[in-house]
């Protein structure tokens, strides 16, 4: 990824904001030439204001005032026709600014829902959202320097040329030479800026995932008293980006003392410039006032500006850079077009191979049979593969090679979608988020009171609703803090039935329930609710898969013995 970065150039960066202007694309186009003429304008009153002068060094008592009068409604008149448009022309790029950030931080976390669980492992979740919410805000920003500076500086510096063109060709020659060695130093000494901007945001984002990591895990950091080492990472952290950021503080200083020593020399020989010109007769007393004017305020204030401007694009260029190949990653979730079958009898494994980035095995030649309506159990002991297999039939992670049928067609032909809209599922350890009890269970699906009735009856949650001080609009905390470990699995599994889902899997649905509420719950899952659903239940130990029609054990990635339980356990 670094290289990509690394290689991230200025045209790529205002394709990457293109992108992001989307439907905001038209009114960023008559906004921007509006704007672009507006700041043109801005060269007219210094030059009227000169005329004026010029006016009065020649004016005589009694000699009509007209041509000062024009002067003067034309200044007013133009001042505010343009000022309204300029004011209206900003207020449409400050929306299109927020539209567009909004648009680049939610269009960057339906990415992230997009990838593989393979693609997510390779980096923390603290800093994928640092490289989104910095990215986003960096296009945001340069929105914001172009309808506030970028388009101010190149009327600038575009107008002052012109005019000094149709003057003298010294002070062309002036300005070509004096931007040339502007650029020279800007450019030269900006290379190592960006390269500090980099890391920068290099050491940010690993500080910024090192807080989010620990504060996530704070009831662990307590527990065990890790609060001073804690504290100790992300001071380490910090301190490298802190010195970086320094370092880059100091070399803009370098780059600055260059500047202002050039701009000193420059406008000396502009004013020796201007004063032979005067004894010349090619310019007027009033026109000193403008030249003065478009060289000292616009032309150096302009070129000063786009320093300013270049270090800040320096930012957004590479905090687009690091957000743009989440744009750009093409590691999805394997998936399909079609639709789930409608009449299919088994789900089928034959040969079924898969490993981790890190290379350790989930699956190794693995074969097993899923039939319609059945309880199927998997037993092994951890390492085994067994919540590998959970996660490939959910399609969180994709299989290297052999086969996995849901009847006669491929799973990966079928659209992602289908299969989650067909399974549902309960997982060792229930991720819950800081809502309400209802929200947690029914997951931002429409609600449905008969639903909601089952999966809390079914769940055994019913005991647990009646603790809370607001029932079942209490607020379950961080993590679901403020419930034991059993009351999180039994909210998890009252989520998965209120998917209402004719597979269901139970990846150690139960481990932290006692004995006698696990033989509650389980009876009510597979009986009546369970009839017409097909089951497959995770388990380390085969006392737990009493209930399955058929079990699987596996060991290292493999079946290796298959039975119903009587059978299974007379062979033990």
């Amino acid at each position: 990824m670094e290289n990509k970065i690394k290689n991230f150039s200025w045209v790529d960066t205002l394709k990457a904001i293109w992108y992001f202007l989307e439907q905001d694309k038209l009114k960023f186009f008559f906004s921007f030439v509006a704007l672009l003429g507006i700041f043109f304008y801005d060269l007219v009153p210094t030059y009227i204001v000169g005329k004026i002068i010029d006016f009065f060094t020649t004016y005589h008592t009694g000699q009509p005032l007209t041509l000062f009068y024009f002067y003067v409604i034309f200044i007013s008149i133009t001042y505010i026709l343009s000022s309204l448009i300029r004011l209206k022309s900003k207020n449409v790029l400050g929306i299109i600014g927020y539209n567009v950030r909004a648009r680049s931080r939610i269009w960057g976390f339906e990415r992230l829902t997009e990838f593989s669980l393979e693609w997510h492992n390779k980096e923390n979740t603290g800093n994928k959202l640092q490289r989104i919410f910095t990215g986003a805000e960096a296009v945001n920003n340069f929105l914001k320097l172009f309808r506030k500076d970028i388009l101010r500086v190149f009327a600038n510096i575009v107008g002052v040329t012109a005019v000094f063109l149709f003057t003298d060709f010294k002070f062309v020659a002036l300005v070509f030479v004096y931007i040339i060695f502007f650029l020279y130093i800007e450019f030269t000494i900006s290379k190592k800026v960006f390269i500090l901007s980099n890391e920068f945001n290099k050491f940010n984002q690993s500080a910024s995932g090192t807080y989010v990591e620990n504060a996530n895990n704070m009831l662990s950091v307590k527990a065990f008293g890790g609060e001073n080492g804690m504290v100790g990472r992300v001071l380490d952290k910090e301190t490298l980006s802190r010195d970086i950021a320094i370092k880059k503080i100091n070399t803009n200083n370098l780059k600055w003392r260059f500047l202002q020593l050039l701009n000193g020399i420059s406008l000396g020989v502009f004013l020796i410039f201007i004063g032979f010109a005067v004894i010349s007769h090619t310019i007027t007393i009033g026109m000193v006032l403008v030249f003065f004017t478009y060289f000292y305020y616009k032309l150096q204030w302009s070129l000063a500006d786009i320093s300013d401007l270049h270090t800040d694009m320096i930012d957004i260029r590479s905090d687009v850079g690091q957000m743009m190949p989440i744009f750009k990653e093409t590691e999805f979730i394997k998936t399909g077009n079609e639709k789930f079958p409608k009449n299919w009898d088994t789900m089928q494994f034959k040969d079924a191979y898969m490993y981790y980035g890190s290379g350790q095995n989930g699956l190794k030649d693995f074969n097993l049979i899923l039939k319609r309506n059945t309880k199927t159990g998997v037993a092994g002991s951890s390492g085994s593969g067994k919540s590998t297999l959970a996660k490939i039939i959910l399609g969180l992670y994709a299989l290297k090679s052999g086969s996995f049928k849901i009847g006669e067609k491929n799973y990966y032909d079928i659209s992602h979608n289908e299969i989650l809209n067909h399974i549902t599922v309960v997982l060792q350890e229930t991720e819950l988020f800081n809502l309400s009890l209802r929200d947690n269970i029914i997951m931002m699906r429409e609600e449905d009171d008969r639903l909601l009735n089952m999966a809390i009856e079914t769940s055994q949650l019913k005991e647990v609703i009646d603790k809370l001080p607001e029932g079942m609009d209490s607020m379950i905390g961080e993590k679901g803090y403020t419930l034991s470990g059993g009351e999180r699995q039994r909210l998890g599994i009252a989520r998965a039935i209120y998917k209402n889902a004719p597979i269901v899997i139970l990846d150690e649905a139960t481990s932290s329930l006692d004995s006698e509420t696990e033989g509650k719950i389980m009876a009510r899952l597979l009986g009546e609710y369970g009839r017409e659903r097909t089951f497959l239940i995770i388990a380390h130990r085969l006392g737990t898969l009493k209930y399955a029609d058929n079990i699987a054990v596996v060991e290292n990635g493999k079946v290796v013995e298959e039975g119903s339980y009587d059978q299974l356990m007379n062979d033990s």
